[in-house]
């Protein structure tokens, strides 16, 4: 009967491994079998394999003139990411809720300063996409547009939104704006609003929303502020 099978147990989708057991002396060759989907072939105690998105069992039998031994089996799971994006309102959400984040912009794959959040909220237009890591794998999404963000010089620039996260009750604070005439809206990733008002002069309560991540938009005039804020 064949050794243990050597190799990882646990794989990344779409990925190449190899498996082996130790040579017996006995065989004249072995019989592999793969997970469904699976590719490899070879007649010797050696494989070399290409995943899919499905795991299973490797099985493998020592042969001769005698018959074939028992199987020696290796269940293999195969870690697969969820790359799938959500837009809403200029934000870009990763499906994926474990792992870690880096966005990228998709012009020259350059990483994206300080993009490390399940949630992004571009602060340019452009094309840009996630790598979602997770236990070693990892893969990227396909790279979705954003457009239609105001231009630089149409900023509203000089307000501070504080404690930020908080666990509901923000302030808005600036040193050269009038706060009586900026006008505050606060959506959740789904693009409902969860708070309007006429003026940013005072605080901002959100301790009846849930725990999360929300996008508050600051408007005077034609100039436009945009700020990811957290519940937690």
């Amino acid at each position: 009967m064949p050794s243990i099978i050597q190799g990882n147990a646990i794989i990344c989708e779409n990925s190449s491994n190899f498996y082996s057991v130790t040579n017996d002396p006995n065989a004249v060759d072995y019989s592999w079998t793969l997970p469904a989907s699976w590719t490899g072939t070879t007649t010797v105690n050696s494989i070399p394999t290409a995943s899919f998105s499905t795991g299973g069992d490797i099985l493998v039998t020592a042969n001769n003139i005698c018959g074939s031994s028992a199987s020696q089996i290796l269940n293999v799971t195969v870690t697969i990411i969820d790359t799938s994006l959500t837009q809403s309102l200029g934000i870009l959400t990763s499906n994926s809720s474990v792992g870690t984040y880096q966005w990228i912009d998709c012009f020259d794959n350059s990483f994206v300063i300080n993009a490390t959040d399940q949630v992004f909220i571009p602060s340019t237009n452009g094309n840009f996409a996630v790598i979602n890591t997770q236990g070693g794998c990892a893969d990227t999404s396909f790279c979705f547009t954003i457009s239609g963000l105001g231009l630089n010089e149409n900023a509203l620039k000089g307000i501070t939104i504080s404690p930020n996260p908080s666990n509901g009750i923000f302030s808005i604070n600036s040193a050269n704006l009038n706060l009586e005439d900026v006008e505050i809206e606060i959506y959740n990733l789904q693009g409902t609003v969860v708070y309007k008002a006429r003026s940013a002069n005072g605080s901002i309560d959100l301790s009846k929303e849930p725990k999360g991540i929300y996008l508050l938009k600051a408007n005077s005039g034609n100039k436009l502020l945009t700020n990811k804020i957290v519940l937690e």
